[in-house]
């Protein structure tokens, strides 16, 4: 399918870009990053291929331009693939994208920028990693990095095979809540928070997960329970977003055979598949960290998710619906008589997952880094 960039205007969409170079290919793994402003996304052959094929990275900074990249993949890596992971280190964007193997171990040595200029990696470059999160319809595998408690000094360490061998210390202690030597996935990480996922029985029921949460201000841990059993949120200041989305707690299966006989044709298969909603109740949330108000609402149809929220303003969809509510920034709830339908688009609509601000440009650059054979410019 092509992946499409479509403008806002008004009620109407407005195609601008191709995304993926060969609407052949099959494009995985979009991350978008809020600051440096960039999508990053992948293109492979097939499903089947376990390396990209093209690396791209759409920088909205100034101004909208493609940069292309044709990765070189040593030949004599057969090990299973450890996917790309692209981390902000430093305000820097840095692609670990260069692998080698020593006998089954992953050695990583060099990444790229977002220029896609080599760049050498060094330890200290792992200590302070800065996802953003994941949105609930996330197509592809979530990668991460994760801490490890030690008991030497009760740090945060990532345990992660890199230049050395030796694993660098992170900034943060643990909380004391948690037993050393368990593992902290790394969910979010900004300047104003640091969430974790402990990899242990996180659960206090079948359909919520514990997240702890470390105050950047105050130097405190603190625990939050979320909807659902996956690690998909993402955050906007004060406020962690998502949607739920769960493997068990819940007899999908039956529900979901009727979902796929009632709704198999309500949608247009011009831009993508449908969804597989078997593990989507349809719940959205939203969570305010200083004081763990949690929210949450069905808005009635399970194919819904929070695709964004920009300066107060939450832009969610309902299946073929986008439309917008504000926060109230003194009751730190949801204003729903403030709510709007944007658009209604059967077509695309569906298949909108993302969404981000940037510079009016009708057109979008594209530079290929090293231009493969056939392309043409």
């Amino acid at each position: 399918f092509e992946s499409i960039l479509f403008r806002l205007e008004w009620d109407s969409l407005k195609s601008i870009a191709q995304l993926n170079s060969d609407i052949k290919s099959e494009m995985r793994l979009l991350r978008n990053f809020n600051n440096p402003k960039m999508l990053y996304f992948e293109e492979y052959e097939s499903s089947l291929m376990p390396k990209p094929k093209y690396i791209s990275i759409l920088d909205y900074q100034d101004k909208l331009i493609i940069r292309r990249y044709n990765p070189k993949w040593d030949p004599n890596f057969n090990e299973p693939f450890r996917r790309i992971v692209p981390i902000i280190n430093n305000k820097k964007f840095i692609i670990c994208n260069e692998q080698k193997a020593i006998t089954r171990d992953y050695f990583l040595k060099f990444g790229r920028d977002k220029y896609f200029n080599k760049y050498e990696l060094k330890s200290e470059d792992f200590n302070n990693i800065y996802p953003e999160g994941y949105p609930g319809f996330q197509r592809t595998m979530i990668d991460s990095y994760s801490y490890q408690y030690w008991d030497k000094n009760q740090f945060l360490r990532i345990p992660y095979d890199n230049l050395d061998g030796t694993n660098p210390i992170a900034w943060i202690q643990e909380p004391d809540s948690l037993k050393k030597g368990d593992y902290m996935y790394v969910e979010i990480n900004n300047d104003k928070y640091f969430i974790g996922c402990p990899d242990l029985d996180t659960t206090f029921s079948d359909t919520t997960i514990r997240l702890e949460i470390f105050n950047k201000s105050t130097l405190k841990w603190s625990t939050q329970l979320i909807p659902g059993l996956m690690r998909m949120m993402m955050c906007y200041n004060y406020w962690i977003y998502g949607t739920a989305k769960t493997l068990k707690g819940y007899n999908y299966f039956v529900d979901y055979n009727k979902l796929d006989s009632s709704f198999k044709t309500r949608y247009d298969l011009t831009y993508g598949n449908r969804p597989d909603l078997e593990y989507y109740p349809g719940i959205l949330y939203l969570c305010y960290l200083p004081t763990h108000k949690l929210i949450k609402w069905y808005p009635g149809d399970r194919d819904s998710e929070i695709i964004s929220i920009h300066e107060g303003t939450i832009y969610y969809r309902v299946f073929d619906e986008l439309r917008t509510v504000e926060l109230d920034s003194i009751k730190n709830e949801i204003n729903w008589p403030s709510q709007k339908l944007l658009i209604k688009d059967k077509k695309r609509v569906p298949n909108i997952h993302w969404m981000f601000f940037a510079p009016k440009q009708d057109k979008v650059e594209e530079v290929w880094v090293n231009r493969p054979k056939g392309i043409k410019e």
